[in-house]
């Protein structure tokens, strides 16, 4: 059995931020709880976005894939197939494991990400801390 026999065929993720919180405003004038909530959804919704960056992961043969956001909560561990395609949206900085780094195109935001060097077994172990 190949590496890619074993590979399971994932469909494309999509991994977005925690979801709102409730949180206190202070201002010269009382709001209701709903004119609140209104507000602190729209300005958190507002910092998500901008906080936010779109991965894209290609698969040109059988790669080990770990994924975690800027919390550190996984957000995906698993041997992807050949001709697959994942896709995550979430905090940066992002840390990224490709066990078989060469065979991967990797884009962030829709540009394609160069990847500078690979381990001597085609590793690669990145921090994707900006844009």
């Amino acid at each position: 059995m190949t590496l890619e026999d074993q590979a399971s065929s994932p469909a494309d993720v999509n991994v977005h931020g925690d979801e709102l919180t409730k949180k206190t405003l202070i201002a010269d004038e009382v709001l209701s709880d709903q004119e609140a909530e209104y507000l602190v959804a729209h300005n958190s919704e507002r910092d998500d976005k901008a906080n936010l960056a779109l991965l894209e992961l290609e698969f040109q043969g059988a790669s080990w894939v770990e994924l975690s956001d800027a919390k550190g909560q996984q957000l995906y561990r698993d041997l992807a197939k050949k001709g697959s395609k994942l896709t995550f949206s979430a905090h940066l900085p992002m840390k990224l494991l490709l066990g078989n780094g060469p065979q991967v195109n990797v884009f962030l935001n829709s540009q394609p990400f160069a990847i500078q060097g690979y381990r001597d077994d085609n590793s690669v172990r990145l921090v994707i801390d900006a844009l």
